[in-house]
């Protein structure tokens, strides 16, 4: 039974991708989310908030595009608080799934090399954890399953992921938010419409976060 969360999460992945598939990871689901927000703010929220936990634990690639809608739709503040809590949650519960189904056995010759990597992971537990977060190619789902099958502590996992999260978080709804800006103004778009102050700022951390193999590969 210790696999029945993994099995059930894996049932809902395929159901969920079997009637969505990549719907909502598509500009075309954008008109969609703002009519949710006319009609109801918190509707709108909710709505939001279930399908980015869906595909946050599908891992299905492309997330990071409901970051940059996230700030399209809700603003820069609310969006990225929404984006970023919901990409928290999914991140846990796939961790809790992970954790609970693989509980390894350390009297048994199977596990020996994986308890050495564990032993030698715990030895700098949170800056492993807060690299593999802001690494810019660290595919999030596959991370969020080694590091239940690691045995981190649930708060260690929840704390580092909500700081390492956080920035890519705050970029895309920041450039989310920009394109919102470029998109409802009135008058012709120009060169200094598009890069407004929410398009450069995004822009310039993404470039830096890109630097972040470079720098840890010399560290």
């Amino acid at each position: 039974m210790k696999f029945f969360p993994l099995i059930l999460l894996l049932l809902l992945v395929y159901l969920f991708t079997y009637f969505f598939g990549f719907d909502y990871l598509a500009w075309e689901a954008l008109p969609k989310f703002q009519g949710l927000v006319q009609d109801s703010l918190c509707k709108a929220i909710i709505i939001f908030i279930s399908i980015y936990i869906a595909y946050s634990i599908t891992s299905i690639p492309g997330l990071l595009l409901l970051d940059v809608m996230s700030g399209m739709v809700f603003g820069q503040f609310l969006g990225l608080l929404i984006a970023w809590l919901s990409a928290v949650t999914g991140a846990t519960i796939v961790f809790l799934a992970a954790r609970y189904a693989f509980t390894p056995s350390p009297n048994k010759k199977t596990f020996r090399f994986f308890v050495r990597i564990q032993d030698g992971f715990n030895k700098h537990r949170e800056n492993y954890l807060l690299f593999v977060r802001l690494f810019p190619c660290m595919p999030f789902g596959l991370v969020n399953i080694t590091l239940g099958a690691l045995r981190i502590k649930p708060l260690t996992f929840i704390w580092t992921t909500l700081l390492g999260v956080l920035p890519m978080s705050f970029l895309y709804t920041h450039a989310g938010a920009g394109l919102s800006y470029i998109i409802n103004q009135s008058g012709p778009i120009t060169l200094g419409s598009i890069m407004n102050q929410y398009v450069v700022i995004s822009l310039i951390g993404l470039s830096i976060l890109s630097l972040l193999p470079i720098l840890f590969k010399k560290r």
